[in-house]
């Protein structure tokens, strides 16, 4: 788990872009962010570039699509 995450082969559909691995984001010097809550953004970004990865949308497809995995994923943190 070390290093940057892969860059993205695809620009297209305003996909995710890669966020840093635990240890080297910068949260850990936050103060009142536990290295639970560190690694519970890392796994969100990982799924959200998983997805990204794994679905071929069109810039528009995108723009309407994003939203509305933002919204849902934020339903399950509640």
């Amino acid at each position: 788990m070390g290093g940057a995450s892969q860059s993205q082969d695809r620009s297209s559909g305003g996909s995710p872009q890669p966020t840093a691995r635990l240890g080297h984001g910068g949260n850990e010097s936050k103060p009142g962010i536990t290295n639970t809550q560190i690694l519970l953004d890392q796994i969100k970004a990982d799924k959200k570039l998983l997805v990204a990865n794994n679905m071929d949308l069109t810039d528009a497809e995108g723009a309407k699509f994003w939203p509305l995995y933002d919204e849902y994923q934020r339903g399950w943190t509640r």
